[in-house]
């Protein structure tokens, strides 16, 4: 019965471990389950070479893709920290203020206090 797995079985098909194979048990794909999928069966192996050649064909389309993306989001990242930054440095100037305030205040206090003694 080859629907049943160890934890060492691996999915010929997929090539992952069998039990994260969708399709190891799949009665309704029309290849069949991949639990009977094995390389001396030509229909097995024409199937993992065009998955395999899909594949391939996906990360060569996005290597030859240009960098702009890379760019943009490089260029969006730069102004987004420059932005931070930015907001950052404008609360510390506020937070700044608030506290001169505050001693400035304290030490008004503090004089009216001392001459009245």
């Amino acid at each position: 019965d080859n629907v049943k797995f160890c934890p060492q079985c691996f999915c010929f098909v997929c090539d992952v471990p069998a039990s994260e194979c969708n399709e190891w048990s799949n009665t309704k794909n029309t290849m069949g389950p991949h639990c009977h999928a094995h390389n001396g069966d030509e229909k097995w192996t024409s199937l993992v070479k065009e998955k395999r050649d899909a594949a391939t064909a996906t990360a060569t389309r996005q290597q030859e893709q240009p960098n702009q993306a890379r760019i943009n989001t490089s260029v969006d990242s730069s102004s987004n920290h420059q932005q931070i930054a930015q907001l950052i440095h404008n609360e510390f100037l506020s937070r700044l203020a608030t506290d001169n305030n505050n001693d400035t205040a304290n030490n008004a206090n503090n004089n009216r206090e001392d001459q009245r003694t």
